[in-house]
């Protein structure tokens, strides 16, 4: 595994949680559905922005690399989204 590939999914967590919640946003989910559509949207993002970005910067992107950064990108940006909205009260 590549460092850069290791960065790229430590730094795809922002990018992913500003368009899930663009995603968010633009599909009008009711708060019940929200609850449960959220984390699997925030997840594929992850994944996407991971190979997207890996397959442009590194040369040999190695796959199961891109998917388990990807699933740490997209569950961390779910879990900083709504830890950060409890702490704000909102």
């Amino acid at each position: 595994m590549d460092d850069l590939t290791i960065y790229i999914g430590l730094g795809s967590v922002p990018l992913t949680t500003g368009l899930t919640e663009v995603v968010k946003r633009l599909a009008g989910l009711s708060p019940e559905t929200q609850d449960r559509v959220v984390p699997f949207i925030s997840v594929l993002i992850g994944i996407g922005v991971n190979y997207l970005v890996s397959t442009q910067l590194v040369s040999s992107p190695s796959i199961p690399a891109i998917i388990v950064f990807g699933l740490i990108s997209g569950l961390a940006s779910s879990g900083l989204w709504s830890g950060t909205r409890s702490v704000a009260g909102v």
